[in-house]
């Protein structure tokens, strides 16, 4: 839509709004003005006419209430170290709340006392991605200013969104750069970074108190309470690492585990591991190291850190949701048993129980089929016929199809479940 409204001197906001209309629920708009637009004029031709019908207007905002520019509530920005950027000239293009703008430039037609309409660009003022335009009326000199999108923060917005895609600074200012958006500031970014964790943080402990509060529940409800009043239920455990091991290389410098409700499905647990900080490496080998909240907390393996933080979630079960996890249904991996039973976080009277995960199961089933097919040689010291290996290995899937299915009918029939083994 950029190429829409870009005219060789002015900004023809009749076309713009135009545009605005015929494309319907739009929810951004992009100005592209040329480098030429420097001081631009937003009034056509003749001092009769308006810059702009109010009946062309089309928004996908349903109550559309107009803004009075002058007024002291508008003139607040929020406040953002680091943002604030001044310039009198238009380059680039800029993100719009389309239906806010065009609700101010309504706003600002047939002003009073002499219901004039003739502006003059003078400056935008940018706080990150929230530009603040100022006109000047030709005939009374009254200034108004245009916001570019409402109060609410798009800074933090931004940070959220390019956290969630797995970036950080250099990925937005990336994208910005090859958008031609100018870029909120580094100093800014950190502030709304903080301001976003901090958020994300409080609203994921949250979610996982009432996830236990449900669980507990629901154990009650089922009389799935042991002698001493707590309730015990399943859960679903699993880690995962910044890189991929690949069986081979077991580095990775960071790692998360978590423990799930088997119930619920719902989250009751999390936990992460560092071996590495950023800071503290800069500063490696200075006598001052610049106070910082170091995010380092482990100093052993990257293969232990899964264990570790899933026998943390036990032992921290009954004080966080007042449960017990009895029963833990995981992968093939033997360490984080052996952890639960080396701990003992519910005392020696407590057997925790392992049910291995069914894909987990699968997937290791078929690659010690895989493996198989590779050796000549039998356990029992016997040559193993080439084709004999073929026909094996051209049958994994199917003998995995098979597995599943048989599950698949098994839950499905009547039996009581000691006759379904």
């Amino acid at each position: 839509m950029a190429k829409n409204v870009r005219q060789e001197e002015n900004f023809d906001v009749n076309h713009c709004t135009k545009e605005a209309a015929s494309t319907g629920n739009a929810s951004a708009l992009m100005f592209a003005p040329t480098k030429e637009q420097k001081n631009v004029g937003f009034a056509p031709e003749g001092p009769s006419c308006s810059y702009m019908p109010t009946t062309v207007i089309m928004t996908p905002t349903k109550d559309l209430k107009a803004h009075h520019l002058n007024s002291a509530s508008d003139v607040e920005i929020e406040h953002l170290q680091g943002s604030k950027t001044a310039s009198n000239s238009l380059e680039g293009r800029r993100i719009v709340d389309i239906g806010f703008l065009f609700s101010q430039i309504i706003s600002m037609e047939g002003h009073s006392p002499f219901k004039c309409s003739w502006r003059e660009f003078l400056n935008e003022r940018r706080f990150g991605f929230r530009s603040v335009f100022q006109f000047k009326c030709k005939i009374c000199n009254k200034v108004d200013e245009i916001f570019s999108v409402q109060k609410s923060n798009i800074n933090k917005a931004a940070v959220l969104g390019v956290l969630s895609a797995g970036g950080g600074y250099s990925l937005l200012e990336e994208l910005c750069g090859h958008m031609n958006i100018p870029c909120l500031s580094q100093k800014t970014y950190e502030n709304c970074h903080q301001d976003v964790s901090t958020t994300l943080h409080a609203t994921l402990w949250d979610n996982i108190r009432r996830a236990g509060e449900e669980e507990y529940r629901l154990a009650v409800e089922l009389g799935e309470v042991d002698s001493t009043g707590i309730p015990n239920i399943a859960v679903v455990a699993d880690g995962a690492w910044c890189k991929r091991s690949y069986r081979t290389n077991y580095d990775a410098s960071s790692g998360v585990g978590c423990i799930i409700g088997k119930r619920t499905g719902k989250l009751l647990y999390l936990g992460i591991r560092n071996k590495y900080c950023t800071l503290c490496a800069k500063y490696e080998g200075e006598k001052d190291i610049v106070q910082h909240n170091c995010c380092k907390n482990w100093n052993g393996s990257s293969s232990s850190m899964e264990a570790d933080i899933i026998a943390e979630g036990f032992k921290d079960s009954v004080t966080m949701h007042g449960l017990k996890y009895t029963v833990l249904v995981g992968d093939g991996e033997s360490s984080v048993y052996r952890k639960l039973q080396d701990c003992k976080p519910y005392g020696h009277q407590v057997n925790i129980r392992k049910i291995e995960c069914r894909n987990h199961l699968l997937r290791n089933f078929c690659n010690k089929l895989r493996e198989i097919t590779t050796k000549r040689i039998s356990s029992a010291n016997q040559v193993v016929p080439v084709r004999l290996r073929q026909l094996l290995l051209s049958k994994v899937l199917k003998i995995r199809t098979a597995v599943v299915s048989a599950i698949s009918h098994r839950k499905k029939s009547r039996k009581t479940y000691p006759r379904k083994h």
